[in-house]
C-alpha cells in the first residue's frame, strides 16, 4: 500500500513520505487510506515533485497541476497584480512584459523590438526609419506609414535638400520659399514659389495640410501633447475651439 497501519487503537494510517514509496497524503482519521499526494507532488505514485519544489512550487508564480492525476505542469499567473509569467516554472515574463516581477507593459510600435523579461526596462528597438521611444513616429528626413526617406536626403540635412519640411505622412516635400522640385532643390523666383503654412505644413496648391501637433488655416496653433509627443495622449482629439 502508501503506507503503514499503527498497531494500536486508534488504527491510522501512517503514510508513506519517501523519495522510493511517494509522498502520500491521508490517514487523519481511523478508517481513512493514503489517498492522494501531498501537495506539490504529483502522478500515480507521487514520487514526481513540481518544478521549483516543495519550497518554490512554480516559482511562487503559479499553480502546479499535482496530485495523483496531475501532471506537474504550472500554470502560470497572468495578471496585473501577480505578473505576467511564462516558462515551466513561471520564471520568466511573458513576451511584451518587462521588469522584476513581471508587471510592465511593453509599449513598442511599428514592428519594434521591447527589451522585455525580469531584466528589461522596456525600451523599444526600432526598425529602420522608426524613431525612439515607442517607434511610433518617423525619424527626422523620413515619412509615410513606412518611414521611407524623403527626397533630397542626406545625413546633414533632413530631407528635402535642406530647402523644405518633409510631409510625415506622404514622404514628399513642401519648399521653403525661393525652391522648388520635387527634391525642392531647384531655385525658383517670384509669388509662386512661396509656402503660406507655417510649422512645416504642406502646401498642396489649394490648403495647408499640418503636420504633427498644429492646426488651422496656415497651421498657426498647436494642440497640446503627452511626453512622448502624442496629440492629446492618443485619447483625444484637438480642434480650434480647444487647441489647449
Amino acid at each position: 500500500g502508501n503506507g503503514a497501519c499503527t498497531s494500536s487503537k486508534p488504527f491510522l494510517c501512517v503514510c508513506h513520505q519517501t523519495t522510493v514509496q511517494g509522498f502520500w497524503l491521508g490517514g487523519r482519521e481511523e478508517g481513512e487510506g493514503c489517498w492522494d499526494c501531498q501537495a506539490f507532488y504529483y502522478g500515480a505514485d507521487c514520487r514526481q515533485i513540481c518544478p521549483g519544489g516543495r519550497c518554490s512550487p512554480c516559482s511562487q508564480n503559479g499553480v502546479c497541476y499535482d496530485g495523483i492525476a496531475g501532471n506537474g505542469t504550472c500554470a502560470c499567473f497572468r495578471n496585473v497584480t501577480l505578473g505576467f509569467w511564462d516558462g515551466a516554472r513561471c520564471d520568466v515574463c511573458a513576451a511584451g512584459y518587462y521588469g522584476p516581477n513581471c508587471t510592465k507593459t511593453c509599449g513598442c510600435e511599428n514592428g519594434g523590438t521591447c527589451f522585455d523579461g525580469r531584466e528589461g526596462n522596456g525600451t523599444c528597438k526600432c526598425p529602420t526609419g522608426f524613431a525612439p521611444p515607442l517607434c511610433a513616429t518617423c525619424d527626422a528626413g523620413r515619412g509615410g506609414p513606412a518611414c521611407n526617406t524623403c527626397p533630397g536626403y542626406t545625413t546633414t540635412n533632413n530631407g528635402c535638400t535642406g530647402n523644405g519640411i518633409c510631409h510625415p505622412m506622404y514622404a514628399n516635400c513642401s519648399c521653403v520659399s525661393g525652391w522648388t522640385g520635387v527634391a525642392c532643390d531647384t531655385v525658383c523666383l517670384g509669388s509662386s514659389c512661396g509656402n503660406p503654412c507655417k510649422n512645416g505644413g504642406y502646401y498642396n496648391g489649394y490648403s495647408c495640410e499640418c503636420v504633427s501637433r498644429w492646426i488651422g488655416a496656415t497651421c498657426e496653433v498647436a494642440c497640446p501633447i503627452d511626453n512622448v509627443g502624442r496629440v492629446c495622449g492618443n485619447h483625444g482629439y484637438c480642434n480650434l475651439n480647444t487647441p489647449t
